[in-house]
């Protein structure tokens, strides 16, 4: 698939093998030391693929930040799937997606998972987009969960015979389903047409109520878009004369769209050179691009908008990527009291990762993702090379403006930690890979 980031963009783990699905797991004793060293296997990174849940944090006595020295990420339990797209937290618990079975794992306390099969008509062994996915993205308003993707469906034989990286084969169109305990899903009507090469590649809740999407069109081996979707339910989709001023290009980026209560609405889009741009509206329909952002070379991956006490609008990703010099860029917050003019810092990050290889010594070059809870901002990132180092990293903030860095171990070899973040009933929970192929590691922060 194209893609200028190569590796990451915004974030998925790809597990080789995968173990059998099952009901629920077994609760693994939480430990009482930070993140241990493990080793999954060949991880990718991808696209964030979750809209930071919008639940409303109140005050807080103990700040993430009054506790950092000794804050680390305690294991809770396992997730037997070869990869999560994304987690989200919400009044009932938690749901990670696994994007690639057509799956959620629905969790009460982030320790025991229970897997369950979103609902769908027709052969599914051949319901996949042409990325492998069948929910691309999860998203929630704190009540409700949302699960958007595309799926694949004939006609077929859209590629000339003979011809190479042409792109789908088969027609493809935009799937949605929605919930409001994480367990039993209806599938939404989209529609589709003949000949069809379109799919929802990000979602996020709206302040006055329903969902938006973002739709992209493949032609030939390139994927992006202009276009958003809206429903008032979740069931209903329609496109509006919603256009951003800027689209959004390659399978490995797709923007980034939050709203606070009180209406105020931003969405960062970005194409395959590393330049981002942050538009806003207020009416829905009409946009301004706003100049106050420093999008050139930054790729914005998540975000969050004000909530509760907390009046700060953060975004984060990486900035300094470049394609054509080859280099990795760094961990990035941008940060604005207003939502007009910003403030960019990069992230500290601990020493590379060693590997037997000196090629497969890794960094981490961005924040993968972010979540905010009653105590304040977490982000996190990771990144690994296929038979080699990993490195994750952890900061924490009260504000979001002034970022702590969690302390780690100063040479690592192979040192997975959390690469998606939710805040629900039990806390803010963690999900990286694990030494087992096909499985996953859910962690609790505190």
């Amino acid at each position: 698939m194209p893609g200028a980031l190569g590796a990451l963009a915004m974030l998925v783990v790809v597990v080789a093998g995968c173990a059998a699905p099952v009901a629920s797991t077994t609760p693994v004793p939480t430990s009482s030391t930070a993140v241990p060293t493990a080793s999954p296997t060949a991880p990718t990174l991808v696209p964030p693929t979750q809209a930071p849940s919008p639940r409303s944090p109140g005050p807080s006595s103990s700040p993430w930040t009054g506790s950092a020295d000794t804050l680390a990420w305690h294991r809770l339990g396992v997730i037997p799937a070869a990869r999560v797209n994304g987690v989200v937290g919400f009044d009932e618990g938690y749901v990670a997606l696994e994007g690639s079975t057509g799956s959620v794992w629905f969790s009460a306390d982030g320790a025991s998972w229970k897997n369950v099969k979103l609902p769908f008509e027709g052969d599914r062994s051949e319901a996949t987009d042409a990325n492998g996915l069948l929910g691309r993205v999860i998203a929630t308003n704190g009540r409700e969960l949302l699960v958007v993707g595309g799926y694949s469906h004939t006609p077929c034989g859209l590629t000339e015979p003979g011809s190479t990286g042409g792109g789908p084969d088969c027609s493809i169109s935009p799937i949605a389903w929605i919930s409001d305990d994480g367990v039993a899903w209806r599938r939404a009507y989209t529609g589709h047409g003949k000949g069809e090469l379109s799919e929802f590649v990000a979602a996020w809740p709206l302040a006055e109520g329903g969902w938006a999407a973002a739709l992209s069109d493949w032609s030939g081996e390139s994927l992006g878009g202009k276009m958003l979707w809206h429903s008032a339910d979740g069931m209903s989709w329609a496109a509006t004369v919603q256009v951003s001023p800027a689209g959004w290009e390659g399978y490995d980026r797709a923007p980034v769209g939050v709203e606070s209560a009180s209406g105020r609405y931003l969405l960062a889009a970005s194409g395959w050179q590393p330049d981002t741009t942050l538009a806003t509206t207020s009416d829905g329909a009409s946009w301004s691009v706003l100049d106050g952002f420093p999008g050139r070379g930054a790729e914005v991956f998540v975000g969050t908008a004000p909530a509760g006490d907390r009046s700060t609008w953060v975004l984060a990703g990486r900035n300094g990527w470049d394609v054509d010099a080859g280099r990795a860029g760094a961990p990035t917050i941008w940060s604005s009291s207003d939502g007009t003019s910003w403030k960019s810092q990069k992230l500290p990050v601990g020493p590379p990762a060693v590997a037997e290889d000196p090629e497969d010594t890794v960094s981490v070059t961005a924040v993968t993702d972010l979540v905010l809870s009653d105590r304040g901002y977490v982000a996190v990132g990771a990144e690994s090379r296929e038979g080699g180092g990993a490195r994750h990293e952890t900061w924490v903030s009260d504000d979001g403006v002034a970022w702590t860095q969690l302390p780690q171990a100063e040479r690592p070899q192979f040192d997975y930690g959390p690469r998606l973040v939710a805040d629900g009933p039990a806390g803010v929970v963690g999900i990286s890979g694990s030494r087992a192929a096909g499985e996953q590691v859910a962690w609790l922060l505190r």
